[in-house]
């Protein structure tokens, strides 16, 4: 192990992001962390193979002598996790090839049939989709509650049973709302649940769940983290206990993250505490400009916003999304469509703006019900923030809004 990564722990957090678990190695020592585009390892002894399976999924904190065939993990892959679970100051982490599929691996690792899940009702839809296929395919109950209030867990539980995991997703996508961490830990470990948050979309350069008593965190590599809109990944972060029964699902799904993807991510990840900054400052602008044209909007930064002295204590930043409410589809469809600078796309993260209609896209499909307790309404519009320049986003912006007939 290099001096370099003995002293991961006590670098800055933008000092990790350049230097955890990328320093230079034998035999050339390069700069840049190599791509290990192989799949499979040699074995110096076949008895080699025997050592390495005789430790199932258990890895060290370092990336030596571990490998066999990289549907488990290889240098590349490993860099990534360590560097991830250095930032989320967690002990271990676990690849995949992408968001969903570390989330799907996060609680199928946990689950049996006839276990109970209570999740926060404002999720990606995915998640929401995938929860609803597990409850029905399964046998798994999981039921959406409003976790922004703490109480609504404990009645839950009072009334539905004990649950094995309890998921968050704070900020939530596209609403933004906030789910208080420590206190829902607090509730869930009472019974010996495990909690599991995607941290996606505010990094963990704004927020860390595991100081708050979360157990796991997982993330859309995809999106903020690799920040280029041109790879796709996932990672799951938590105890190493934990994180051996994820490698486990991941061995077995084949749900592995390719090398060349990984290194992506960690030349994304060099500059994430430079970029979303960037992607703050815009955002706040953005926000702040619409809420003064009279608009609702859902903003963690903005004093209006119902949840913002709860972010303030759990966040050290806002992040760079936001979303407004126009009234109905019609004049949505029309902003959304009429748009020249910000690209008209789902995901988010990226450098560029990007915006979308959740009702019809990330949660298209979502029980009627669930969108309206979650707020996502016909007259929605998400934006995802990118790090142009202001005046040019808030321009563009403004001519939709009045193509639409709003301003």
């Amino acid at each position: 192990m290099s001096e370099v990564h003995k002293h991961c722990k006590e670098m800055s957090f933008e000092t990790k992001c350049i230097h955890a678990h990328q320093e230079p190695e034998p035999p050339n020592y390069p700069i840049t962390y190599p791509i290990y585009q192989t799949s499979n390892f040699f074995l110096p002894k076949f008895e080699k193979a025997v050592e390495i399976l005789s430790k199932g999924a258990k890895f060290d904190h370092d990336k030596t002598g571990l490998y066999i065939y990289s549907r488990g993990t290889n240098p590349t892959l490993r860099a990534f996790e360590l560097l991830v679970a250095d930032l989320e100051n967690a002990e271990d982490g676990v690849a995949f090839a992408s968001g969903m599929a570390a989330i799907t691996a996060a609680l199928i690792a946990f689950l049996e049939s006839g276990d109970i899940v209570y999740y926060s009702d404002v999720i990606y839809g995915g998640t929401n989709h995938l929860l609803k296929t597990l409850s029905r395919k399964f046998k798994i109950k999981a039921y959406s509650l409003d976790m922004s209030n703490p109480e609504n867990l404990e009645s839950a539980i009072k009334k539905f049973g004990r649950p094995k995991i309890v998921y968050i997703e704070t900020p939530g996508n596209p609403t933004l709302k906030i789910v208080p961490m420590k206190e829902i830990a607090e509730i869930a470990h009472q019974y010996d649940a495990i909690v599991i948050a995607d941290n996606t979309l505010a990094t963990p350069y704004f927020q860390n769940p595991i100081n708050y008593g979360v157990d796991i965190v997982v993330h859309s590599a995809t999106k903020y983290l690799a920040g280029h809109s041109d790879v796709l990944g996932g990672v799951v972060v938590g105890s190493f206990e934990h994180m051996e029964k994820v490698r486990k699902i991941l061995f077995y799904m084949g749900a592995v993250l390719d090398p060349f993807a990984a290194w992506l991510i960690i030349r994304g990840i060099k500059t994430l505490h430079v970029r979303m900054p960037r992607h703050e400052e815009n955002a706040m602008r953005i926000a702040e400009w619409l809420e003064t044209l009279g608009f609702k909007v859902n903003y963690p930064g903005l004093k209006s916003f119902e949840y913002h002295e709860l972010a303030k204590k759990q966040m050290r930043g806002f992040s760079g999304i936001l979303s407004f409410d126009v009234g109905d589809m019609t004049k949505a469809l029309k902003v959304v469509n009429s748009v020249k600078i910000i690209k008209r796309a789902v995901s988010f993260g990226g450098v560029e703006s990007l915006i979308e209609h959740p009702a019809t896209s990330s949660h298209y499909g979502v029980p009627e019900d669930e969108l309206k307790r979650a707020g996502v309404t016909p007259g929605l519009i998400r934006i995802s923030v990118g790090i142009e320049k202001i005046d040019d986003l808030i321009n563009d912006l403004e001519q939709a809004l009045k193509s639409a007939e709003l301003i």
